[in-house]
């Protein structure tokens, strides 16, 4: 019979090996993609997107009193259909905050995994978008992959 929640024992070491096992990977394929395309970095744009994703996320709607919610996934979707995946992901995992961050309430490493989370969710939702879709698209097709890259995102 297992415990309940409350009850089974932490394990520290699994915890920590399963966020270094989402953030090294990302941030080592942020840093390849990088150095492969820096051309792909260098849009102004990109400022403007960070900046705006950071701000909706620091402004999360609350619902009760442990319930929160972010109004930065559209932004994080638009980003991730304008530009390509990597680009888009290394926007939203430098743009994602969390006020718990200011207020000192999470460590590095949760603050890094949390936001490597959400930035590889941005570049699958990319990928998925770009195999279906170009600019020469039709709108049919251009909605059927931006409504599958929402699921996935």
């Amino acid at each position: 019979m297992s415990r309940p929640p409350a009850e089974r024992p932490r394990r520290p070491g699994a915890l920590m090996a399963y966020q270094a096992a989402v953030i090294l990977p990302f941030l080592a394929f942020a840093v390849w993609a990088g150095w492969r395309e820096p051309d792909a970095f260098r849009s102004p744009m990109l400022l403007l997107w960070l900046v705006a994703i950071a701000i909706v996320d620091l402004m999360p709607l609350t619902f009760g009193s442990n319930l929160h919610f972010s109004l930065s996934f559209p932004l994080q979707l638009a980003v991730a259909l304008v530009y390509p995946a990597h680009v888009a992901g290394a926007v939203t995992f430098l743009g994602t905050s969390d006020p718990r961050e200011l207020r000192r309430e999470l460590s590095l490493v949760k603050a890094l995994f949390i936001r490597a989370q959400i930035a590889v969710s941005v570049v699958a939702e990319g990928w998925i978008f770009h195999a279906l879709a170009d600019i020469d698209a039709s709108w049919y097709v251009k909605t059927s992959a931006v409504a599958l890259a929402t699921v996935v995102g």
